[in-house]
């Protein structure tokens, strides 16, 4: 047990006893809003029923059983809130992949070729396509990847699935927005970032609304997120009140686990900020 700012991690609670030989080590615990928006809270969403249940509130669930089953073969449950940790969102459903040693090793070599790729250190010519290319593209394909993962051939184009993909990637890109805002900011001010005020949606919206101060906008921004998880659990709740296929369902749930895994990973690293969330006790990992 360690404590953060307003928070007291602890591990033990933040997944059950049996899963935690599985999870990963944690070394940061970020909370990004602190106390910047006490009027915006976290609030009460069906999804986390849905999420959790075969059937809930007399909403059948295609192919539920099957769903968790896979779920339950190739990952854990987490929850962060009793574990201690800030979670500025209402969504609860929260997984880690238990082969996530696989993924670090197969992302470290990736790097190292990329490394040492001439072709990617070179300037290349008008046309040229080059790996440095094929790093921009792999930002796009998060929702494709889910798709392979779980071996669906659904259209994300497909009316339906476009919805979920647009307001899913509104809700990732607006949260990553805000848990990025200060360390843009600073980088900015130092002159190192210079496409910040118009490519961050925290920015954007602080002069849409001319608010003042840092506080304010992240504030104006947190409460948009809030916003969009409304949305979110109006539009399953839609779903599940049509009809509906157990591949469509599955596939949702896969791009949703994408939203609160890219959240969990902003909590519990420090890619936006840096050793100032560190844990006082080091990495930390339950015996």
């Amino acid at each position: 047990m360690t404590a953060n700012s307003l928070f007291v991690v602890n591990l033990e609670r933040l997944c059950s006893e049996q899963d935690r030989p599985h999870i990963l080590p944690i070394q940061y615990s970020y909370d990004w809003i602190k106390d910047t928006a006490p009027y915006v809270k976290p609030f009460s969403l069906k999804l986390n029923n849905y999420m959790r249940s075969v059937s809930t509130d007399g909403y059948n669930i295609p192919g539920a059983l099957e769903t968790h089953a896979l779920l339950d073969e190739n990952s854990i449950t987490l929850d962060p809130v009793a574990g201690g940790f800030p979670w500025p969102t209402s969504i609860r459903c929260v997984r880690q992949n238990i082969h996530w040693q696989a993924s670090v090793d197969g992302y470290t070599n990736n790097l190292r070729a990329f490394i040492e790729d001439k072709t990617a250190q070179r300037t290349p010519s008008p046309g040229a396509f080059t790996i440095a290319d094929m790093a921009r593209k792999e930002l796009l394909v998060c929702w494709n990847s889910a798709k392979f993962s779980i071996g669906s051939n659904l259209d994300l184009r497909e009316p339906r699935l476009a919805r979920f993909v647009r307001i899913f990637s509104d809700h990732m890109l607006q949260s990553n927005d805000i848990a990025s805002y200060d360390k843009e900011m600073r980088y900015w001010r130092e002159g190192k970032a210079k496409q910040f005020l118009t490519t961050n949606g925290v920015v954007i919206l602080a002069n849409l609304l001319s608010t003042s101060g840092d506080d304010a906008a992240k504030a104006v921004a947190y409460a948009y997120q809030m916003e969009k998880e409304r949305q979110i659990d109006a539009e399953l709740g839609a779903l599940l009140s049509g009809d509906f296929s157990a591949q469509e369902w599955r596939l949702i749930c896969a791009m949703l686990y994408c939203v609160t895994g890219n959240m969990i990973s902003a909590v519990t690293m420090n890619r936006y900020s840096g050793d100032e969330s560190k844990l006082p006790d080091g990495v930390i990992k339950p015996a």
